[in-house]
Parts: C-alpha cells; sequence; structure tokens
C-alpha cells in the first residue's frame, strides 16, 4: 500500500543516515493473495521548500446551472514552515490538444508553521467536445501544472492529467454526466511492467469491461493507465484477516477498526 512518511523532524544538520526496515511478519495473515514485489521497488525520497504545497483537490465538472462550458474546481493547501513571508501558488491547465486554456496565480502571506487554502474555480470553455462518458473509446485528459513562486523564482511543480466530467450517485444509481451507467466488472492487477499491463487493459476494455478489480492496492502506474484507457477502478484495502475472522475486539484485525467506529455511532437495538 502506497505510504508517505515526513522524514523533517529527524532530520539535522550535516551529514544523516537514514535506516528503513522491511517488517514482514504480518503480511501473510492480512494479504495472503497479494501479488510478490521486491521491497522498497518505487521508493524514494523528495525535499520540498519551507514554502511549498502541502496537499490539493482538483476536478474538472459541467457547469451546476446547465451552461456550456466546464468548472475547473481547485483547492490548493500551502503550508509554510519558516517565518510569516509571501509565497505566490498557482497553476495552469492545457486542453487535451495541447493549447494553454487558462492561468492564474495569487500570493498569500501564510503564518509560520501553519498552512492556508488558496482556491480557484475558473470557467473552462470547450470541455464538452472533451467530455469523458461511460464506454468513450479514448479519454481527452487536460494536462494541469501547479506551482509556488517566490521572489519571481518558480520554486515548485507539480503535473497532473485530468478529465473532464462528473461521476455521482443519484437515487441509488451510478451517474455519469447525467447518464446512468452499467458496471461491467472483472478482476485485473497489475502485471510486471507497465506496457504489459496496458495491453492487457485495452484487452479487456475491447472485450466490453468498464471497470477493474484488483486483490489489493497497486503500484501508482496501474492507476494512471487505468485513467489513460479509460477504466472505472474498485480498489480494495489490504485489511482481510481470514485466519482469525471470528474476532470481534476492538483493533482485533484491521477490518474491526470501521466496525468498532460504527457501532460506536450506530450500537445496536435492545
Amino acid at each position: 500500500t502506497p505510504a508517505e512518511y515526513a522524514l523533517t523532524p529527524y532530520i539535522r544538520e550535516g551529514e544523516n543516515s537514514l535506516l528503513l526496515e522491511l517488517d514482514n511478519t504480518g503480511r501473510s495473515a492480512i494479504d495472503p493473495e497479494a501479488t510478490p514485489r521486491e521491497p522498497f521497488a518505487g521508493s524514494y525520497l523528495y525535499m520540498q521548500n519551507k514554502r511549498s504545497i502541502r496537499d490539493f483537490t482538483i476536478s474538472l465538472e459541467p457547469d451546476p446551472e446547465g451552461r456550456d462550458f466546464g468548472v475547473l474546481r481547485l483547492d490548493i493547501v500551502a503550508q509554510n514552515s519558516y517565518n510569516d513571508e509571501p509565497v505566490t501558488v498557482g497553476y495552469d491547465i492545457y486542453s487535451p490538444q495541447g493549447k494553454l486554456l487558462e492561468f492564474n496565480m495569487t500570493e498569500v502571506t501564510i503564518p509560520g508553521r501553519s498552512t492556508d487554502t488558496v482556491r480557484f474555480d475558473p470557467y473552462i470553455y470547450g470541455t464538452f467536445a472533451n467530455k469523458w462518458e461511460g464506454g468513450a473509446k479514448s479519454v481527452p485528459l487536460y494536462k494541469v501544472m501547479l506551482f509556488t513562486r517566490r521572489d519571481g523564482v518558480y520554486k515548485e511543480y507539480m503535473p497532473m492529467k485530468i478529465g473532464f466530467g462528473k461521476t455521482e450517485l443519484r437515487d441509488g444509481k451510478l451517474m455519469r454526466l447525467g447518464k446512468e451507467l452499467t458496471l461491467k466488472r472483472v478482476r485485473c492487477n497489475a502485471g510486471t511492467d507497465p506496457t504489459a499491463t496496458r495491453r492487457e487493459l485495452l484487452r479487456l476494455k475491447g472485450q466490453g469491461y468498464n471497470t477493474v478489480c484488483p486483490d489489493c492496492p497497486q503500484p501508482a502506474w496501474f492507476y494512471a493507465l487505468c485513467d489513460e484507457t479509460g477504466l472505472y477502478v474498485i480498489d480494495r484495502a489490504a485489511i482481510s484477516a481470514p485466519e482469525r475472522r471470528g474476532d470481534r475486539t476492538v483493533g482485533g484485525t484491521p477490518s474491526n477498526i470501521f466496525f468498532s467506529n460504527f457501532r460506536a455511532k450506530f450500537p445496536p437495538m435492545s
């Protein structure tokens, strides 16, 4: 399962030594059918400036009033681990054909050792020509770049791709751009490499499947390929513990955390 660890509190001036230790003792009980992978494969270290992007949410959705354009919903959480100083936060968005459609930036002064949220909601015209509907053969993806800038110098770039559309539950029905979706599901996990996995996903889509169901969390590139090929994903967390299926104690198995929280909010009726 992808995980992120903040190392800043443990780093000191000068040379540092970092030890990574993998505890494999609980794997067989929690996820017995997981695909074997090399420990720490795909792991990396990255550094951010003291004033940087901590988190974000983004979507490109139809205008809620029904007008013929889309709205980019973008919230950028900026962080400042230094003194009260200004930082510029911004974005640009390109059409699937490579045309710059919109860009903006704003300067904020974030109190030291805290965060602030910068919100953008521009109109993006021509989106319905690039809509991503259920069953679409091609997936036109917009390119978005988030960035920070200070003293006129760009300090951080964060590229991504997004599709235009909106998926929602309405009266118990799964809807995409106002049309009901019928999911045709198939079991699928990442293969040995992205190229082989992409061929398999295209083969499944050619057979009429539009939804894949992995057995366990997959590498990040697997989800990017599903975006690229236009497949929905019903993911599954690695919380199965079949050897302790009778354990109902709080924290006895990973899934009991949800169960105990549910019972706390909705106690059984006498």
